[in-house]
C-alpha cells in the first residue's frame, strides 16, 4: 500500500482518539475496498486514497507505522510494515478493534443545495488543517464544505483532490432570548 499523499504519525494523530474508551478509533483504518486510509476521533473523519499492493488487507494500523520517509507499506492481518530506501523496514502490529462503518457518513449528509447556520469547534477544523497542510503544497488548504442541517455532519471534500475526504461532527449552539 502506497499513500498518495505523504503523511506522518503525528498528522494521523489529530484525527483519531486517544480516549482508552474507544480502542476502535485509535488507529488508521485501512480499506482494501474502497482503496483508502480513514480515521476518526468521533469528531473529524478523514479519508485519504492510497494505491494498492497485491498481497495487502484490510486492517486497523496503529498510528506509529505512518513515517514520511517510508516509501510503502505491506499491510497483513497481524501487522503493518514501512519500508524505506535502502531496504530498512519497520513493523507494528494492528489493533485488534473493529473500525466503525463510516462510508454511510460520507455519502449520506452530501447535499450540495444544503445551507444552514450551524457551530463547528474550531480546534477540530484546526486539527483537519494540522493533518492536511504537510500534503499541500500551495499555501492554503481549500476544502469543500456540504452543510447538511441542524445536528447533521458538515461533510468536506480537498478541493485539489477529492478522493480527500470526511467528516467534520457540528457542535449545538443553544440560541438565547434577548
Amino acid at each position: 500500500m502506497k499513500p498518495t499523499h505523504a503523511l506522518h504519525s503525528s498528522n494521523w494523530k489529530h484525527v483519531t482518539s486517544s480516549d482508552s474508551l474507544r480502542p476502535d478509533l485509535q488507529g488508521v483504518f485501512f480499506d482494501k475496498d474502497k482503496q483508502s486510509l480513514v480515521a476518526t476521533n468521533g469528531h473529524l473523519l478523514l479519508v485519504m486514497p492510497v494505491e494498492l499492493s497485491q498481497s495487502d488487507v484490510s486492517a486497523l494500523i496503529n498510528v506509529e507505522v505512518f513515517d514520511k520517509a517510508a516509501t510503502h507499506y505491506t499491510v497483513t492481518e497481524a501487522e503493518t510494515t514501512a519500508h524505506y530506501s535502502g531496504g530498512k523496514k519497520i513493523s507494528h502490529p494492528n489493533l485488534a478493534e473493529q473500525f466503525p462503518v463510516y462510508e454511510q457518513l460520507l455519502e449520506g449528509h452530501k447535499d450540495p443545495q444544503a445551507v444552514q447556520v450551524m457551530g463547528m469547534d474550531v480546534q477540530q477544523v484546526a486539527k483537519l488543517y494540522s493533518c492536511l497542510k504537510p500534503v499541500s503544497t500551495d499555501a492554503q488548504v481549500p476544502l469543500k464544505l456540504f452543510f447538511n442541517g441542524h445536528r447533521k455532519a458538515v461533510t468536506f471534500e480537498w478541493v485539489k483532490d477529492s478522493k480527500v475526504r470526511g467528516v467534520v461532527m457540528p457542535y449545538l449552539i443553544e440560541q438565547h432570548a434577548p
